[in-house]
């Protein structure tokens, strides 16, 4: 029961439209503009620097906070299930008619309260394959098969992981869940041009 609630509360707080309203605040529409995602890369073509850093930095406080508000209701069950929350609710928002991001940005703020050795090494390995491929939607879900490979070496060797979970099957299960909650959204991103600036050239969200 705890972790539905738990569910719940990080649905709820992924799904706060904070993109649209900083956004708006400094008058960008990132949903009528550009490529219309409600992401970091597309606050940066319209809005510059300060808007997307600002975006990222909100989208990586809710992931992290999710995790926390849900591990004070019930330990790290309820903080799993609140950070997968958070990450649906990005995703399916229910302000924009289940409308949202690509959970990515939310992801890695979840992935610094769960796993955070993880971040770095992620975030410089989605770099990379972006700049190989050309297509940010495509680096992601690689990073994210990437990301789950990870986890499991990580349970299987029971590593360090700072003020994360303790590493194990909760890590591993975690890591297949987003990889099944992210990765559809990204597919159904079209492909990106060679410079990468097509629909999918958008950032975290």
């Amino acid at each position: 029961m705890t972790a539905l609630v738990a569910l719940a509360i990080g649905y709820l707080l992924g799904g706060l439209p904070t993109a649209d309203l900083l956004a708006r605040a400094v008058r960008v529409d990132l949903r009528s503009a550009g490529s219309g995602n409600p992401g970091t890369a597309n606050a940066l073509r319209l809005g510059g620097r300060r808007l997307a850093a600002a975006i990222l930095a909100v989208e990586l406080v809710k992931g992290a906070g999710a995790v926390m508000v849900g591990r004070a209701l019930g330990g790290d069950p309820a903080g799993l299930a609140s950070g997968a929350g958070a990450v649906i609710g990005n995703i399916l928002n229910p302000w924009y008619r289940f409308r949202g991001g690509k959970g990515l940005g939310i992801t890695a703020g979840v992935t610094l309260a769960v796993w955070p050795v993880a971040v770095l090494p992620a975030g410089l390995l989605v770099w990379a394959l972006a700049r190989v491929t050309g297509s940010n939607a495509h680096a992601a879900v690689l990073g994210l098969l990437a990301y789950l490979a990870g986890a499991g070496l990580w349970g299987l060797l029971q590593l360090p992981n700072w003020w994360g979970i303790e590493p194990g099957a909760s890590l591993m299960i975690f890591a297949l869940a987003l990889v099944v909650i992210v990765t559809p959204k990204l597919i159904r991103t079209p492909a990106a041009n060679p410079a990468g600036l097509g629909e999918d050239g958008e950032g975290p969200r």
